[in-house]
Parts: C-alpha cells; sequence; structure tokens
C-alpha cells in the first residue's frame, strides 16, 4: 500500500539565508504540519517537512519501525537544509517535538532555536513500563491521534496506536530525557 492522499511530505524552496525543518508527531503525518509550512513558505523561507518511516500508510508498518529510523529521516532533512541555508530552526509537534530535541542535542549551535508544540518526553502512567511486554502480545490499541478539539478540524493519523513503536518511542524518551542539558538552543514552547 502507498502512501495515504494528504500524508506525502512536502517542502518549498525559499531564502537560503533561513530554513525550516518540521516534524510530525507519533502515527501522525506532515498533513499536521501542513499550514505551520505554508505560513513560512508564504514568508519566503525554505521549509522541509519529512514523512517518517512507518507513517502515512498503515498502522502496522509503524510498527516494523524503530525511533532510530524516524530519527534517521529528520537528521538527514536537517543535514540537508544545513548544506543549503544559512539559518536553520527546527520545529515539532508531540513525538516531533521529541525529534526536534534530539536533534537539538546533537547538533547544538547548528541549530539556531526549536520550536516545540506538546511535546513528549515522558507518559506518566503505569502502563508504560509494560509496552515492551504488550507489543509481543497486543500489536495495537486504540488510537491517540485526532484529539483536536475545534469544531471541523481531523487529524489524519492512524486509528490505531501500534504497541512496538510505541514502546520504541518511550526509549526514545529516555534517550532525550538524558541528554536534556544539551539543548542550548533558544525554545519556544507551546502546549495545549
Amino acid at each position: 500500500m502507498g502512501v495515504l492522499a494528504g500524508a506525502e511530505p512536502f517542502g518549498h524552496t525559499g531564502s537560503a539565508e533561513t530554513g525550516f525543518l518540521l516534524c510530525h508527531g507519533f502515527t501522525g503525518t506532515p498533513a499536521s504540519m501542513r499550514a505551520w509550512g505554508d505560513h513560512l513558505a508564504e514568508a519566503g523561507f525554505t521549509v522541509r517537512c519529512p514523512l517518517l518511516p512507518g507513517h502515512g500508510t498503515r498502522w502496522p508498518d509503524l510498527n516494523r519501525t524503530t525511533w532510530e529510523d524516524w530519527y534517521g529521516a529528520v537528521r538527514e532533512a536537517l543535514l540537508a537544509l544545513l548544506a543549503t541555508c544559512k539559518t536553520v530552526f527546527v520545529g515539532g509537534l508531540s513525538m516531533g517535538g521529541t525529534l526536534t530535541l534530539r536533534l537539538a542535542e546533537e547538533f547544538g549551535d547548528r541549530i539556531a532555536g526549536i520550536v516545540l508544540v506538546n511535546p513528549s518526553v515522558t507518559r506518566l502512567k503505569w502502563d508504560t513500563r509494560l509496552l515492551p511486554v504488550l507489543g509481543r502480545i497486543v500489536p495495537s490499541v486504540p488510537a491517540i491521534a485526532n484529539d483536536i478539539k475545534k469544531p471541523g478540524e481531523t487529524e489524519l493519523a492512524y486509528p490505531r496506536t501500534p504497541v512496538r513503536a510505541a514502546a520504541s518511542l518511550a526509549k526514545l524518551w529516555a534517550v532525550v530525557r538524558a541528554d536534556l542539558a544539551k539543548v542550548t538552543q533558544p525554545v519556544l514552547l507551546l502546549h495545549s
């Protein structure tokens, strides 16, 4: 099966001066970042928003990927922007915020600033510790996506949450939390 209509990655080549990398969330797609990206493109900036591996097709596909795959995709997109733009910012939604933090930890001052929208860095529910075991027994649970409260707004995301992929996300949280002191860039944190 191919990529769902509307879930495609997007980009805009604008100014070589400033670029923005946008990172979508867990089980989501670049569609959730489209309005943000369009706004930046209209202002003349270069914008990239990759489709993360395992996303935008069928939920079982996400169970065949890990956080390293998702991080590899945003890292590659960042390197391409750094090669063409003088100044680069990174923004992410939910898990995209987690990936944004990891990029900030690795790339330091090569990233001019980050924007985090409802970043996920942990989950306080007791069942989080059970994800690795549950992933061997239960392939998915009800979806966490499409929780937008604004009438008429929907999020293009999976109808199920893949449990093995969620266990991998929990590993990413641990990696990011361990290195948070490395984030020295200006941060704009938005939380609904």
